[in-house]
């Protein structure tokens, strides 16, 4: 009901204002993710078909919808969860629920997101460092109609039958490992959705593997950062890790001063509205039985993008995260140009034209973020711990820059600590993608071999839980083999690594020699898929009816969906 008045309101709308922010959240939304929003998709139609929308091409709007469908539920929540104890008491859902007119009930929520609840719980607009009034969901009131207000009354009176104790509770418990809004937004996307559009969420046992591997036990003296923070799934086992320390030790600090301290060291930055919004929302739950008062201090995610926004410069002792995995061919031609020299200024563009098109140049932006973060955002001596795509280890050519481990010509080494090869336990299910970990420490020269561990599904065990507890007892679902491994050329440390047994006393790379082979990319489109790639519709006795691919290539936009009946052996 509610996703599909707003998407009905979008349409109708001719409102300057309400194409303004559906202009932004998609610029956004595709450098985020690197899918062009502008481009109609298979996925986005599913999304239509299963709220009932009748929009068959599957454009952006739908998600637009969705978006802010999500926001209304989350800052509808945070009213019902912490409105009593907030420093300017936020309205009743019940009574708002109840509310005389449509319009007295638009007044009612703008008042909302024009800065009560935002005031009242210190929560920061989704622009940089709280400094702008841009809310790209607030444009539901300049769309404002009979079927909107009919949702909000039924939304609001839904949410305020919740126990306001009980939301507050659950928000506690979620800083061990539950992400309640995170759980709420992928609820509303059909999982083949989220497959489509790279919506994944970091399981709460990896979570833990990052925090361990960089030894973070919650020491309130130091700082942690995670650059591409989503729905906030390291911060909320951040501030567990915290309030565990705090509450086994003897500390003397206060709810208010235990407040202050996590809000100041536990900082979040992502470039998805959606996601700030959600992490924002999360963070204030977890905490939120310590910021009763009159004073609550600021919840400290931003939407922000890490790599290109080079105005702040903090520094701190930890970083952590699952920074976002888009191949070069589907960064949007703006954005290419945009982190170019940053590419460069970092030696990640070590090719010829040649030697990139034949597949060396298939970067991955996370190698581009865990760059810029360890650069501007890592104290000398500070710890980096990233999700990362383990081909960064053993890609020649795309990965030979990365394998540098300097900062530049002249800047800070970066050593490495250890990494892990996840790519037979499929961490995301579902996703076709090849999972590693990577652990530096920034000031450091690296020094071979370094400590390497593939890890595989024990017999007899199943994954463990995307919310396992934060306890250690999840690692009895894997088995780890400990291997070491070094640049497969020892006279250049950026060739990729070659691993063996780390008992093995014997240096195998000894045993290999010029290849009779050269190595080639295969079939790469150029982000033109739909030129190249087909499905199956049908097969009768006059041949074979397909289909064009679209929607899965960076260039997609510019083909249209095409049916033709073909020969059969032409396929």
């Amino acid at each position: 009901m509610g996703v599909g008045a707003l998407h009905g309101a979008l349409l109708a709308s001719d409102s300057c204002m309400v194409e303004a922010a559906l202009e932004d959240w998609k610029r956004l939304l595709s450098q985020a993710t690197g899918h062009d929003m502008d481009r109609p998709s298979e996925a986005l139609a599913e999304l239509a078909l299963a709220y009932e929308i009748d929009c068959h091409e599957g454009t952006a709007e739908v998600a637009f919808a969705l978006h802010t469908f999500f926001s209304l539920l989350v800052k509808l929540i945070l009213c019902q969860a912490l409105g009593n104890s907030s420093r300017d008491p936020l309205p009743d859902l019940v009574e708002l629920a109840e509310t005389s007119t449509d319009n007295l009930l638009l007044r009612q929520m703008q008042a909302l997101d024009e800065g009560r609840l935002l005031r009242a719980l210190r929560l920061n607009r989704p622009g940089n460092d709280g400094e702008s009034d841009w809310d790209p969901f607030a444009w539901y009131a300049e769309a404002w109609c009979e079927p909107l207000a009919a949702w909000v009354r039924r939304a609001a009176e839904v949410i305020g039958r919740y126990d306001p104790r009980e939301l507050r509770l659950c928000g506690q418990q979620q800083a061990g490992g539950v992400d309640l809004l995170g759980d709420l937004y992928q609820g509303l996307l059909p999982k083949k959705v989220r497959h489509a559009l790279g919506e994944y969420y970091t399981p709460s046992w990896l979570v833990a593997h990052v925090l361990d591997g960089l030894g973070y036990c919650g020491d309130i003296n130091t700082r942690l950062l995670d650059p591409s923070c989503g729905s906030g799934n390291f911060l909320l086992a951040a501030i567990r890790r915290i309030r565990r320390e705090q509450e086994s030790g003897s500390s003397e600090l206060s709810s208010k001063q235990l407040a202050l301290k996590i809000t100041g060291s536990v900082v979040g930055f992502d470039l998805n509205p959606t996601a700030v919004l959600a992490a924002q929302a999360n963070y204030l739950l977890a905490i939120g039985d310590l910021v009763t008062g009159n004073d609550p201090p600021a919840i400290p995610v931003y939407l922000r993008d890490t790599i290109l926004d080079d105005t702040a410069d903090d520094k701190f002792d930890y970083l952590a995260g699952n920074p976002p995995w888009i191949v070069w061919d589907n960064l949007s031609d703006t954005y290419r140009e945009k982190t170019k020299p940053l590419w460069q200024r970092y030696g990640l563009f070590t090719l010829s034209g040649t030697a990139a098109r034949h597949g060396g140049g298939k970067k991955d932006l996370s190698m581009l973020m865990t760059y810029v973060c360890a650069d501007r955002h890592l104290v000398d001596g500070g710890w980096l711990g990233f999700v990362v795509t383990q081909t960064i280890f053993q890609t020649k050519g795309a990965g030979d820059g990365f394998r540098r481990f300097r900062l530049g010509e002249n800047g800070p080494h970066l050593r490495v600590l250890r990494a892990d090869d996840m790519v037979r336990i499929r961490p995301f299910p579902g996703a076709a993608n090849w999972t590693g970990t990577l652990f530096l420490q920034k000031g450091c020269k690296t020094d071979y071999p370094v400590d390497y561990e593939r890890w595989w599904l024990r017999s007899g065990r199943r994954m463990p839980e995307a919310h396992a507890a934060d306890d250690g007892e999840w690692l009895e679902c894997f088995e780890r083999e400990r291997l070491a491994a070094s640049p497969i050329d020892g006279r250049r440390a950026s060739s990729p690594w070659f691993v063996q047994p780390a008992e093995l006393e014997t240096d195998l790379r000894k045993l290999i020699g010029p290849s009779d082979y050269t190595a080639h990319l295969g079939a790469n489109t150029g982000g033109a898929n739909a030129v190249y790639w087909l499905r199956i519709v049908e097969s009768g006795d006059e041949g074979v009816l397909v289909r064009n691919i679209t929607g899965s290539g960076r260039r997609d936009r510019k083909y249209e969906a095409v049916e033709e009946c073909i020969e059969a052996d032409l396929i």
